[in-house]
């Protein structure tokens, strides 16, 4: 899906990251499957990954991101070592 972001390796974003929650009055689409936000090995956010809405978090134990707001936290993430989560 389009919602989906993948940061490659040594991808820098270079202020916040956002998820909007979803627009619209789609009720049947409403309950598609959670977006899948991976910050890859190397990769940096140096804002903050704003959510508005639940996402699938993997973050790389070698990326650096500079935390993470709105309906999830830092703690919600999955930490990973590798290529890929």
């Amino acid at each position: 899906s389009d919602l989906d972001i993948d940061l490659e390796d040594g991808s820098v974003v270079k202020g916040d990251l956002i998820v909007e929650e979803p627009g619209g009055w789609n009720w049947g689409k409403e309950k598609s499957r959670k977006p899948r936000i991976i910050i890859g090995p190397g990769s940096s956010v140096e804002g903050t990954i704003v959510l508005e809405r639940e996402v699938d978090l993997f973050i790389s134990e070698s990326a650096e991101v500079g935390g993470v707001s709105g309906v999830m936290s830092m703690d919600d993430a999955v930490r990973f070592s590798g290529d890929r989560p």
